[in-house]
């Protein structure tokens, strides 16, 4: 069978987006769950498969590139992928698009922040933890706290 491309794209992103992007991707492959590509496409790659990571220079540009290969017969692409609506009918909750975030800050001190996909940071610690742990605690406490908050609006 002749090479075809199925999709390709692109656009410019900042680095935050960038990182948001691939957490969701490595999520999505971590967990077994088709991994988004672009709106409408998605790939399901199997247990086990080829990663090549390519670093390039041509010219005065460089590039990164990562590239995953397996036999079609042990993972897929959907190319009408229906758009992510937020849940996951399976286990019937939500699906995050965020990613909590645990790192040292330039105080030593440990703090999260909660990254939506597109890059946008929803909400942070407040404050530094002096050990991991207690960060960690951190985000527990709002994963657990927060799912069934109500909205108290100030006038």
């Amino acid at each position: 069978m002749p090479d075809e491309t199925v999709h390709t794209s692109t656009r410019m992103a900042s680095r935050e987006a960038i990182g948001a992007y691939l957490h969701r991707v490595a999520n999505a492959f971590e967990r077994g769950d088709p991994a988004p590509v672009d709106d409408g496409v998605a790939v399901d790659l199997p247990a086990e498969a080829e990663m090549e990571v390519d670093v390039e220079r041509t010219g005065e540009r460089l590039t990164y590139e990562l590239e995953f290969a397996w036999p079609e017969a042990d993972g897929g692409v959907d190319t009408d992928a229906s758009v992510d609506d937020g849940v996951d009918e399976d286990a019937g909750g939500p699906d995050s698009q965020a990613t909590f975030e645990l790192y040292e800050d330039r105080a030593s001190e440990w703090r999260w922040r909660l990254r939506h996909d597109n890059g946008n940071i929803i909400a942070d610690s407040g404050e530094g933890y002096g050990k991991k742990a207690n960060a960690r605690n951190g985000i527990q406490s709002v994963q657990r706290n927060a799912a069934g908050a109500d909205v108290d609006e100030q006038d």
